[in-house]
């Protein structure tokens, strides 16, 4: 799935890949930790892997979305991804962790496509760039936690 103009952040998080994995992506079901967005993950068929398949239920309306993984490579990065509105929207979602000495530099990309999809993120741009940098903040404050450098 191409995303057209999709939003892009990265950031310098004090944890390893290990770290951030264990703390924000190891349980799809703790997503709504570090994604504010999201009321619940649910419906998760399996664990961390590609074709694993969840229900993401948006806290703003309560719409529920599945989403499927794709590209999972463990402390490294992973694909969420799924369409909606009878597939004339999609969102895909993709965070890729690269060790940089002691850190690690998280790279989020979130976009839409489709003819309902570009609609969508035309209308709701600000809260999809919010939602994506607040989400990579989250990321990063949950993971230094734990690592005990925050």
């Amino acid at each position: 799935m191409t995303v057209e103009n999709p939003v892009v952040r990265s950031a310098v998080c004090r944890a390893p890949a290990a770290t951030i994995w264990r703390e924000c992506f190891a349980d799809p079901s703790t997503w709504p930790q570090w994604d504010e967005d999201l009321s619940s993950v649910t419906d998760v068929t399996g664990p961390l892997e590609d074709g694993t398949t969840m229900t993401f239920e948006m806290k703003k309306d309560g719409a529920k979305f599945p989403m499927s993984l794709s590209g999972v490579e463990t402390h490294r990065q992973l694909t969420f991804a799924g369409s909606f509105a009878c597939g004339l929207a999609s969102a895909r979602g993709h965070l890729m962790l690269t060790p940089e000495g002691e850190h690690t530099r998280i790279e989020y990309t979130f976009g839409m496509s489709g003819l309902m999809g570009r609609l969508l993120f035309r209308i709701y741009a600000k809260e999809m760039i919010d939602g994506t940098e607040k989400g990579l903040e989250n990321i990063c404050s949950l993971s230094e936690k734990a690592a005990g450098t925050k």
